[in-house]
C-alpha cells in the first residue's frame, strides 16, 4: 500500500493514474477509484465502484446481481447481505440488539474482513492494482476497510495507491503503509510545465520571458504553474513587453478566480452549477440546471472546453458525466457565485434528487445550505437514519445536531434519544451517562439513576428505549448496581408489550449480578428469563437467555450444569443463524469442558470457534480464544502457555478490550509457581480489576493474594486481604472464592508466632480438614490443602496423603505448580503429558517476568487513559 501526499495541485492524482496506466498495459487488473466522483458524506458509492472492479460487475448493478457475485467470490461467508449489506448501500436485515456497542463495532470489523478476502481471491488470476484518489474524504469505517484493503495487498499479488489530500491529513497508520510526499517541481520542470501549458491554451510558441515569471511564483506547484499561464496568455499579446510580475500577485486562489472571470458566460455558468453540485453530473442533469435552456449538444461542447482548460474532468464509469477537476477550482467557483444563484440550484438539486430516490444524506447535504426547516425536518432525520445503517456514527451524530434547533416538545425529546443511542453504538457510553447528568461512579446512585428515567405516564415507547439505553450504557462503563437497577425497571415497564427490550434487560440483569457476585440472584433471574425465552418463539432470546444463565452456572461453581445450558444457546443460536453468537458459546463450552477437567474436548471446541470466527473474520475474537487456550495450556504445563498469555494481552490492549487483557494477566500469573508466588503482581491485577470495576475478579484475586501472602510470612496482610475478598457480604463470593480466603486464614494461623502453639496448630488442622471435605473442591485444591497439611505437621501419614493427593491432581492438571509440589515432597514427578501442537501463528519465544512486568505497565496505562475524563 503507498500513499501519496503533498500540498493542493502538487500532482498526486497525476502520479497515481501513470502508475494505473502502466500497470494495464503490463496485464494487471486495474481497479480505479475517485472518492471525488461520489457525493461527499456517503462512502457507499465508492466501495461499489472498488468492489465492482474486483467482481466484474458494475457499482450500479441490482441488488440480487451484487448478492450472487459476491456468494461467488466468498462462498465461505454465511451472510453477504447482512455483512457487505451497508458498505454498498445494499440493505441488511435489523440487527437483533441494535444498542449493543459491541455489535455496532463489530459490523465494520466484519466487513474489513470480507473486503480483503475478494482482493486476494482476485488476485489470485492476475495480479491487481487499485488506485483510490482522494481518499481522505472517506468516512472513518471507510478508511478501516482500507486498512485492510492495504494488509490484504500485502499478502497477495496486488498493490493499493492512495492519493491523501494533504500532507497533514490524518494518514492511516494501522496498515503497512508507505507514505510519499511528492516533493515540488524543480525550476527547470517548472519552465517545461509552463511552456507546455502555454501551446495547450492556444498561445503558440511560448515567449522567452515565461518561465522567469512564472517559476518563482509557482513554487515547483503544477497546478499554480498552470493557473499562471493561463493569467499571463490573458493579459499579453504578441509584440507587447512582458507583462509585470504583479500580474500573479495574490494568492492562488486568486490567480485561479481570475482565471474562471475571463471564460465566456455559459461555460462560466457551467462552472457554477458543477461547483454548486459538488458531484459529477450528468449532461441532462446539467443542461436541466444552467439558468439558458441548453441541448445536450450544447453542455457537452462547454463541456469538453472547459476539460482543454483543465477546469473540468470526465468521471470515470458507463455514463458520461463531468465534475470540476480540483477542489481548489471548485471552492474558488463557490465562494464567487451569488447567493440567490446558489440557493436556487440547491434547491432545484434536491428537488431533481428526490425524484431520482437518491440517497437523503446526499439530499441533506443540499438542504444544509437553504436554512429551510420544513425540508430540514423531512431530511435530516432520513439522512441521520441513513448513516447510522451505514455504520457512520459520526455522520449521524451531525444530521440529528442539525435537526435539534428545528424541533421541539415530544419531537425534540425523540431527537434528543436519537442522539444517546448513537453515542451508545458509537462505543461512547461514558458520554450517555454524562448526558443523563449521572455521576460516574455509581455507588449509591442507581436509583437517582433510574429516577432520572421515570416512566411516569402516557407513551411506555420512548420510555423504555431511554432506559435500555441507560442501562446499555452502564453495563459498558461497569456501573453495575446501576445496571441492575434501570434493568429490574424496564422490565417492569415493558413487561408484555416489548418482548425484545425485556429480554435484553433480563440478560444485563443477569450479568450485572453475577460481576457483583450477588450469584443466587443472578441464578434466579436467569432461570426465570431462559423459560420465558424458550416459551416464545424468538430462538435469538432462547440463546442469549440461556448464554446468561450459564455464566452465572459456571460462576456459582457448575461447570456441569453451565454446559448444558450453553449448547443450547448453541442451537438457539444455529437456528437464529447468528454465527457471532455460536462463535461466543462455542469459546464458553470450551471453557465449560475445561473446568470440567477435559481438554481434548476443550481443544476441539476452540478449534471449532476459531474457525467459524475466522469465517466470518471476527478478529476480536482472538484474544479471548488465546487466553482460553493459554488457560488451558497452563493446566497441563505447555510450554506455549506464556506465549499465548503473551499474545492476548498485546491483542486485547490493540482492540482497547481491558478486560480480556486483565484476564490474561492472570492467565500470566498461573503460568509458574514462582509467578504464582509473587505477591506484587497479584496487587496490581487487584488494582486494575478494582479500576474496571470488575469486582468479583477482585475478589478471587484478594483471595489468591491472601493465600500468597500468608505463605511468604505476611500474616496482617493477609488476613486484611482476606478481608477485602470478603468484602460487605462474605455469602455472596463464589464457593472458591470463600475456600481460598478460608485457607489464607489458617496458613496465617497457623505461621504466625503470636498464634503459634500445639492447639492452635490442631484447630488449623482440623480447619485444613474441614476445608476439602466433601463435593465442593476439586483434585487440585484438595492436593494444596494436604500439602499444606504435612507442611505443619510432617509426619509420614500426612505425606503419603499429600503424595496421593498430588499424583491424583497430576492425572489431571499436570501443570507446572502442580509438578512443583512433587519437588517439595522430594517425589519423582510423573512423565509430562503428551504435549499440544503449537498454536498458530504465535511463536513460542522467551517470556521472563520483566516482559510480564511490561505487559502490566502496558494495561495499567491503558487502564488510566480510558478513565482518564
Amino acid at each position: 500500500m503507498l500513499t501519496l501526499q503533498g500540498p493542493a495541485g502538487i500532482g498526486t492524482s497525476r502520479v497515481a493514474r501513470e502508475a494505473l496506466d502502466r500497470a494495464r498495459t503490463r496485464g494487471f487488473v486495474p481497479v480505479h477509484v475517485d472518492v471525488a466522483d461520489h457525493p461527499r458524506g456517503r462512502a457507499a458509492g465508492v466501495w461499489r465502484d472498488l468492489l465492482g472492479g474486483l467482481l466484474g460487475i458494475r457499482g450500479g448493478s441490482a441488488r440480487s446481481v451484487w448478492i450472487e457475485a459476491l456468494a461467488r467470490a466468498l462462498p465461505d461467508l454465511p451472510d453477504h447481505a447482512a455483512v457487505l449489506g451497508p458498505v454498498l448501500g445494499l440493505g441488511a436485515g435489523a440487527t437483533p440488539r441494535p444498542l449493543d456497542p459491541e455489535a455496532g463495532q463489530l459490523a465494520p470489523e466484519l466487513a474489513q474482513t470480507a473486503v480483503g478476502r475478494v482482493l486476494v481471491r482476485r488476485s489470485r488470476r492476475r495480479p491487481v492494482v487499485v488506485v483510490v484518489e482522494h481518499a481522505d474524504r472517506l468516512d472513518e469505517v471507510s478508511v478501516g476497510l482500507l486498512h485492510e484493503l492495504g494488509a490484504s495487498a500485502g499478502r497477495c499479488a496486488a498493490a493499493l495507491v492512495v492519493t491523501w489530500g494533504s500532507e497533514e491529513g490524518p494518514v492511516p497508520s494501522a496498515a503497512p503503509t508507505d507514505v510519499v510526499t511528492l516533493a515540488p517541481l524543480d525550476p527547470d520542470e517548472t519552465g517545461l510545465l509552463a511552456e507546455e501549458a502555454w501551446r495547450r491554451a492556444g498561445g503558440g510558441t511560448p515567449p522567452a520571458w515565461l518561465a522567469g515569471i512564472v517559476v518563482p511564483h509557482a513554487g515547483g506547484n503544477p497546478l499554480v504553474a498552470q493557473a499562471s499561464v493561463h493569467a499571463l496568455l490573458g493579459r499579453w499579446r504578441p509584440g507587447e513587453p512582458p507583462p509585470a510580475s504583479v500580474v500573479l500577485a495574490g494568492p492562488v486562489a486568486g490567480v485561479v478566480a481570475s482565471q474562471v472571470d475571463r471564460l465566456p458566460v455559459h461555460a462560466h455558468e457551467l462552472l457554477t452549477v458543477l461547483a454548486v453540485a459538488g458531484r459529477p453530473c450528468g449532461l441532462r442533469l446539467l443542461a436541466d440546471l444552467l439558468p439558458a435552456a441548453r441541448d445536450v449538444a450544447d453542455v457537452r461542447l462547454l463541456a469538453t472546453r472547459l476539460s482543454a482548460d483543465r477546469l473540468v474532468t470526465s468521471a470515470d464509469g458507463p455514463d458520461e458525466t463531468y465534475r470540476i477537476g480540483h477542489d481548489l477550482v471548485r471552492r474558488v467557483v463557490h465562494d464567487a457565485t451569488s447567493h440567490a444563484e446558489r440557493e436556487r440550484l440547491h434547491r432545484a438539486l434536491v428537488d431533481r434528487l428526490v425524484a431520482a430516490d437518491a440517497d437523503p444524506v446526499e439530499v441533506a447535504e443540499h438542504v444544509e445550505p437553504l436554512a429551510d426547516p420544513v425540508l430540514g425536518r423531512r431530511w435530516y432525520p432520513l439522512a441521520a437514519r441513513a448513516a447510522r445503517d451505514g455504520w457512520d456514527p459520526t455522520g449521524a451524530l451531525r444530521w440529528l445536531e442539525r435537526l435539534r434547533p428545528l424541533v421541539h416538545g415530544p419531537a425534540l425529546d425523540r431527537v434528543e434519544l436519537e442522539v444517546l443511542e448513537v453515542l451508545l453504538v458509537a462505543g461512547r457510553a461514558n458520554e450517555v451517562l454524562e448526558r443523563f447528568d449521572l455521576p460516574v461512579d455509581d455507588k449509591g446512585a442507581a436509583g437517582a439513576g433510574a429516577g432520572a428515567v421515570a416512566p411516569g405516564t402516557g407513551d411506555r415507547g420512548p420510555v423504555g428505549r431511554r432506559l435500555l439505553v441507560l442501562a446499555e450504557a452502564s453495563y459498558a462503563c461497569g456501573q453495575l448496581h446501576r445496571t441492575e437497577q434501570v434493568a429490574a425497571e424496564l422490565m417492569r415497564l415493558v413487561d408484555g408489550t416489548d418482548e425484545a427490550r425485556y429480554q435484553r434487560a433480563g440478560e444485563l440483569l443477569v450479568l450485572a449480578r453475577c460481576h457483583q457476585g450477588d450469584l443466587e440472584a443472578a441464578l434466579v433471574a436467569g432461570r426465570a428469563l431462559t423459560a420465558r425465552a424458550e416459551d416464545g418463539a424468538d430462538p435469538a432470546a432462547r440463546a442469549s437467555a440461556s448464554a446468561a444463565l450459564a455464566v452465572a452456572l459456571v460462576l456459582s461453581g457448575q461447570p456441569g450444569a453451565a454446559a448444558e445450558r450453553y449448547r443450547a444457546a448453541l442451537v438457539a443460536a444455529t437456528t437464529a443463524r447468528d454465527v457471532v453468537r455460536q462463535v461466543h458459546v462455542l469459546s464458553d463450552l470450551a471453557g465449560c469442558e475445561y473446568l470440567q477437567g477435559r481438554h481434548q474436548e476443550c481443544v476441539e471446541l476452540m478449534t471449532q470457534a476459531r474457525g467459524s470466527a475466522d469465517t466470518i473474520g471476527y478478529r476480536r475474537h482472538l484474544p479471548f480464544s488465546l487466553n482460553n487456550e493459554g488457560q488451558l495450556r497452563v493446566a497441563l504445563g505447555d510450554p506455549y502457555a506464556t506465549a499465548c498469555a503473551s499474545a492476548s494481552v498485546q491483542r486485547s490492549l490493540e482492540l482497547g478490550d481491558l478486560s480480556e487483557a486483565a484476564d490474561a494477566l492472570q492467565t500470566w500469573l498461573g503460568a509458574t509457581p514462582s509467578l504464582a508466588a509473587d505477591a506484587g503482581l497479584w496487587r496490581r491485577l487487584v488494582e486494575v480489576d478494582l479500576r474496571l470495576g470488575r469486582w468479583l475478579e477482585a475478589a478471587a484475586e484478594w483471595a489468591e493474594l491472601a493465600v500468597v501472602l500468608a505463605r511468604s510470612g505476611r500474616y496482617d496482610a493477609a488476613r486484611h486481604a482476606a478481608r477485602e475478598a470478603d468484602g460487605a457480604d462474605p455469602g455472596r463470593n463464589p464457593a472458591d472464592v470463600r475456600r481460598r480466603t478460608t485457607l489464607a486464614r489458617l496458613l496465617a494461623d497457623a505461621r504466625d508466632p503470636a498464634r503459634s502453639g500445639a492447639p492452635n496448630r490442631q484447630l488449623v488442622l482440623d480447619g485444613l480438614d474441614r476445608l476439602v471435605r466433601g463435593a465442593a473442591a476439586d483434585e487440585r485444591e484438595s492436593a494444596e490443602v494436604a500439602v499444606e497439611r504435612w507442611r505443619l505437621s510432617r509426619t509420614p501419614a500426612t505425606r503419603a496423603e499429600a503424595v496421593r493427593s498430588v499424583q491424583e491432581a497430576y492425572a489431571t492438571e499436570p501443570s507446572a505448580v502442580v509438578r512443583s509440589w512433587f519437588r517439595l515432597l522430594r517425589e519423582p514427578a510423573p512423565p509430562a503429558p503428551d504435549r499440544l501442537p503449537p498454536p498458530v501463528g504465535i511463536p513460542r519465544g522467551r517470556h521472563t517476568r520483566r516482559d510480564l512486568e511490561q505487559a502490566f505497565a502496558d494495561v495499567e496505562a491503558a487502564v488510566a487513559e480510558a478513565a482518564a475524563p
